[in-house]
């Protein structure tokens, strides 16, 4: 009850208390369980979605920043799928017996 009244109160303070609530939890979340290897990844994108984040804010804007947020973000969406699609690739021949028939 207390969340929504906020949000309806105020909902640009609500909408940047989720975003920063939505990028902080992923990193303390793998610092308390132990995952520095997805501590390091997390770094590395947070530090490159920042940088870009200050690009897109500079005024006048520079003519290179639409392509490389746009690059930056097409590129991340494809390494994402590239890695679902062989987790899946690699569940499917598990399941399926494939290890044993080689």
């Amino acid at each position: 009850m207390v969340i929504y009244r906020w949000k309806r109160k105020s909902p640009e303070s609500f909408r940047n208390y989720s975003l920063f609530g939505l990028w902080i939890i992923p990193g303390a979340m793998s610092v308390y369980l132990g995952f520095p290897r997805f501590l390091l990844i997390w770094a590395l994108y947070s530090a490159g979605a920042g940088y870009l984040v200050h690009l897109c804010q500079q005024r006048p804007l520079r003519p290179t920043t639409p392509r490389q947020a746009y690059t930056w973000f097409l590129r991340s969406f494809q390494v994402t799928s590239l890695i679902g699609h062989g987790g899946y690739a690699v569940f499917m021949a598990e399941f399926l017996g494939l290890r044993q028939a080689l």
